[in-house]
C-alpha cells in the first residue's frame, strides 16, 4: 500500500509506504508518482518517503523502485525515513546516490524536507 500526497503548502510530496509489493503494486506506484513529477529539471520537486511501514522488498520490486528512480533523475529529490537498517541498505542501493538523504527516523527525514522547502522560498 501507498498514499501520494502533496504537502499543505504544496512544496513537497508525502509519500508514504506500507507492506510487502508484489511487482504489481511496485509498477502501479511508480506510474503514480511519475504522474506528480515536474516536466523538467530546472528544479526537482522534493519528495518525503516515510518507509516505517514499509517491508524489506523482493528483488523484482526493487527492480522497478530502480527503474523509476532513473526515470525520475533530475525531476525529484528525495528525503526518506527507513527505519530498518536493510531497507536504508536496500535505498541506499537502488536510489544510486545524489538527489537523496536517507535517515533512520521519521522526525529528521521533516525536519530536513522542512528546510529544504524554506530555502527554497527565500530564493
Amino acid at each position: 500500500m501507498y498514499s501520494i500526497l502533496k504537502s499543505a503548502a504544496g512544496d513537497y510530496l508525502m509519500v508514504r509506504l506500507s507492506g510487502f509489493w508484489d511487482a504489481q503494486e511496485g509498477r502501479r506506484f511508480a506510474e503514480d508518482l511519475k504522474g506528480f513529477a515536474p516536466a523538467s529539471t530546472r528544479e526537482p520537486l522534493l519528495c518525503l518517503v516515510d518507509g516505517r511501514d514499509f517491508h524489506v522488498q523482493s528483488q523484482e520490486t526493487l527492480a522497478i523502485v530502480e527503474e523509476l528512480r532513473i526515470a525520475l533523475t533530475g525531476r525529484m529529490e528525495w528525503v526518506i525515513a527507513f527505519p530498518s537498517a536493510l531497507l536504508r541498505r536496500q535505498a541506499e542501493r537502488v536510489s544510486g546516490g545524489g538527489d537523496r538523504r536517507i535517515f533512520d527516523n521519521f522526525d529528521d527525514a521533516i525536519a530536513c524536507v522542512t528546510a529544504l522547502a524554506a530555502a527554497r522560498r527565500t530564493l
